[in-house]
């Protein structure tokens, strides 16, 4: 079992991923804050990127925890979202913020031995074997903090430079844990 220090108590594996969980949701509903408080045109606007726009990239963070999601809790791929969804921004925006909690809920409910067990996502992507649950977890989650570093470069791209602090040590400073 994985043992780090928290204060003066124990976290395992399990608590780890419960507060990256939530830590996820945190820094996904700051970011989503600050880029309501922008002109829609500039989210659209085309960027050098991975994706052309900050919408896009949102979409892409969106569709892929969705992806993973639905791999972890019912083994298989959902709909993707990327390829259909043609809402407003704020239906985007809705969408980003309630699969982040979707998927801190989710964690808050796993015990150990559920993080320990395989998920079969696999077979889709050509790849073996299948990963723990654990660590699918953690790679969801580094994959929307990945994005939403892009995030923040792609607003400079578009005159934005003003984005939100969320780094992991920001959120544990501020008594968020």
């Amino acid at each position: 079992m994985l043992q780090l220090i928290k204060s003066d108590t124990t976290l395992n594996a399990a608590a780890l991923l419960r507060d990256y969980a939530a830590f996820n949701q945190w820094a996904t509903q700051r970011l989503i804050k600050w880029l309501k408080s922008k002109p829609a045109h500039i989210i659209e606007a085309k960027t050098e990127s991975s994706f052309y726009s900050l919408r896009n990239t949102l979409l892409h963070i969106w569709a892929t925890e969705a992806h993973w999601f639905s791999w972890m809790v019912a083994g298989r791929e959902c709909v993707n979202i990327q390829q259909t969804f043609d809402g407003t921004l704020e239906e985007l925006y809705d969408g980003v913020l309630e699969q982040a909690e979707v998927l801190s809920e989710y964690v808050e409910s796993l015990d150990e031995e559920t993080l320990a067990e395989p998920c079969n996502f696999t077979e889709s992507h050509g790849m073996t074997p299948a990963r723990p649950r654990a660590e699918m977890l953690m790679h969801t989650m580094h994959h929307s903090m990945y994005h939403r570093g892009q995030l923040t470069s792609m607003g400079h791209q578009v005159g934005l430079h003003d984005a939100p602090m969320t780094d992991y040590m920001f959120y544990i400073l501020m008594g968020r844990r």
